[in-house]
């Protein structure tokens, strides 16, 4: 039922992994598969030419850290064409901007982005205490619950 949602020739991408070794991802081989019927194959556009510490560890929110380690190979694939950039997790979604500012400067007609995961920084410890406030539950604020958890 997808492929009857993507048109026929538009341009395939994915974000590079923040690791520059890592070019046959997860997200790449989906791109690959959705490019496979009439749609243009452009995974290897965009490649990450320098690693960095990837956001999931370090929250790094840096969009020139990845202008300055992404590059595009093959602009002529990418000039006046509709792209869909795909990612597989978001984290602070810079990589993903800076990858839509890149082929935004090699003259893509539109751009449209598709994430599969959003990073979530879980909190137990609010989660509960939240969960409370929300049940009303008498006296069982920060202090309670850092006695309950004792």
């Amino acid at each position: 039922q997808l492929e009857n949602q993507i048109p026929t020739e538009v341009v395939i991408t994915t974000v590079p992994s923040s690791d520059s070794n890592n070019r046959d991802t997860f997200i790449k081989r989906i791109a690959q598969s959705i490019a496979r019927n009439q749609r243009v194959d452009g995974t290897e556009c965009l490649i990450r030419k320098t690693s960095i510490t990837s956001s999931h560890f370090n929250n790094n929110r840096n969009i020139m850290e990845h202008l300055r380690t992404i590059t595009l190979m093959d602009s002529e694939m990418i000039k006046n064409k509709d792209v869909y950039l795909l990612d597989d997790v978001s984290t602070t979604e810079t990589s993903l901007h800076a990858c839509f500012m890149i082929l935004k400067k090699a003259g893509a007609k539109s751009i449209k982005t598709f994430v599969l995961g959003k990073t979530v920084h879980y909190n137990p410890e609010q989660d509960i205490i939240n969960k409370m406030s929300l049940l009303k539950v008498p006296g069982f604020g920060n202090k309670a619950f850092s006695n309950f958890c004792r």
